[in-house]
């Protein structure tokens, strides 16, 4: 017998929009949120506004009045920063998962994520900073920057002979199969940091340059925080690159001479404005303007400097601060120091009548 069903049209269930990366906010395909942003910087401003309160209730006089003002901003503060972190849980999830290998994996990466979020609050600034988006996936760079870390001492001293070798030093089974797992793990982590700054919002890379120099925290030393910028800032990252918004200018080819240099970083502190666009070492292998310490600098990459149409801009940008090292503007760390000294030396020099 013919189903008194079939043929009836049922009508199909509607369909959830999923989330998109949008001018109003940043959310990623497979996340659900159930706040839009307005509500999460109403979330943010409350948490402010507690954190204020419970600073000023401590540094009063302690009384009754004083405790029960102070426990119910406690109460009402863990409660925003539950609904906050509830709501960016399915984007955390969202990144998170791109990058773990398994369960276990992407657990560790979200409870690190939830540490890096809740420590990181007042570093927000949904009115004009960054994106949801990218203040999350700060977060895991930071995680994944500090695993590249743990692997590169082994990294480094399993890539000083041959690992194809390891079999004849008469190592045990595990101990070879333990390095290939180091050299591959570094590798992936790499590419897996590549993918996280590809997901970023074009718009946002200028302020996760800033949100880089955190990052590292107190721990890390001055040379580390100032490689972190520098890393960032310099155009082989491909990061400066996707902020342009006017067109700059390229400039006159001049010979790499550091006195005729420091007199022109002198006159021109300031480079000009989206200099990165017209830079010559734009899709290099950053790893040319970054070598290891004590390792010398290709002719090539000093050559591709001398050519730069920007190579003036690259040098003023990279004299600003003393702890950036790499090649800016066909100067080394070194020279650029010489560079801020001779500065330093004409400004303090007073002449008198």
């Amino acid at each position: 017998m013919r189903s008194p069903q079939r043929g009836v049209h049922r009508a199909k269930a509607p369909k959830v929009a999923l989330c998109s990366t949008g001018p109003s906010g940043p959310t990623a395909p497979g996340c659900m949120t159930t706040r839009n942003n307005h509500q999460r910087h109403q979330l943010h401003e409350q948490l402010l506004a507690v954190h204020r309160a419970g600073l000023a209730a401590a540094a009063t006089v302690e009384t009754a009045a004083n405790r029960i003002v102070r426990r119910r901003a406690i109460r009402e503060g863990d409660r925003a920063l539950e609904d906050l972190l509830r709501d960016l849980d399915g984007l955390l999830r969202y990144f998170a998962r791109r990058f773990a290998h398994d369960h276990h994996d992407l657990e560790d990466l979200m409870q690190t994520a939830r540490l890096h979020a809740v420590r990181a609050l007042p570093s927000w600034q949904p009115n004009g900073g960054a994106t949801i988006a990218t203040w999350v996936a700060t977060f895991l760079h930071s995680e994944l920057r500090s695993a590249i870390r743990r692997i590169r001492p082994h990294h480094e001293v399993l890539t000083s002979f041959d690992i194809n070798a390891l079999d004849d030093l008469g190592l045990e089974p595990c101990v070879v199969e333990q390095a290939f797992e180091f050299v591959e793990s570094a590798t992936d982590t790499g590419d897996r940091l590549d993918r996280l700054h590809s997901t970023l919002d074009p718009h946002d890379a200028l302020h996760l340059a800033e949100m880089a120099r955190g990052d590292v925290g107190a721990a890390g030393s001055a040379w580390a925080r100032g490689r972190v910028r520098a890393l960032v800032a310099h155009p082989t990252s491909g990061v400066m690159q996707t902020t342009a918004t006017s067109s700059p200018f390229p400039r006159p080819s001049t010979p790499i001479d550091i006195d005729a240099d420091t007199a022109w970083v002198a006159a021109n502190p300031e480079p000009q404005p989206n200099w990165t666009v017209l830079a010559r070492c734009a899709g290099d292998e950053q790893a040319d303007y970054f070598p290891p310490r004590g390792v010398a600098y290709a002719d090539s990459t000093i050559e591709r400097c001398r050519t730069c149409p920007v190579r003036l801009d690259c040098l003023a940008a990279g004299s600003q601060d003393s702890t950036w090292p790499g090649m800016w503007g066909g100067h080394p760390l070194r020279a650029r120091t010489a560079i801020r000294k001779a500065m330093r030396t004409k400004h303090s020099k007073v002449t008198t009548k």
